[in-house]
């Protein structure tokens, strides 16, 4: 296969890895293999839209909401700041909002949550994957 899609994936991984020994033609070729364009395609099957007009989405950070805290609710999961949106949303947004992103809530090491630490696992002080859901 030597599309102008080939050709344009291979100039770009080049350069890219340039300084890296590993064989940039067998990565092109894997690279179109995995978006389903290997037979000199230009572009992948049409794209169905998982959303539509109706859905109303949130985008907000996982300690948007927080509770005060008191010596009954300081040390609880209940009073951390996801299960607090979780409940918020259940109890106020239910009918309205379908769709929630919730902002960097792993563990980070800088860049206030842009700097993934681990991608398995939930900042302990915001809550669970329980939470997330």
């Amino acid at each position: 296969m030597h599309s102008e899609l080939y050709n344009r994936v291979l100039q770009h991984l080049q350069t890219i890895y340039a300084s890296e020994p590993i064989d940039k033609a067998d990565l092109a070729m894997l690279t179109l293999q995995n978006m389903r364009l290997e037979h000199g395609e230009f572009s992948a099957a049409s794209h169905r839209n998982l959303w539509s007009e109706r859905d109303v989405f949130l985008v907000t950070y996982g300690d948007s909401i927080i509770a005060t805290a008191t010596a009954d609710n300081a040390a609880a999961d209940y009073a951390k700041p996801l299960h607090i949106l979780c409940e918020f949303l259940d109890t106020h947004a239910e009918q309205t909002i379908n769709s929630v992103h919730i902002l960097p809530f792993y563990p980070y090491t800088s860049d206030d949550g842009f700097a993934v630490a681990d991608y398995c696992a939930v900042r302990k002080d915001l809550g669970n994957w329980q939470d997330i859901r």
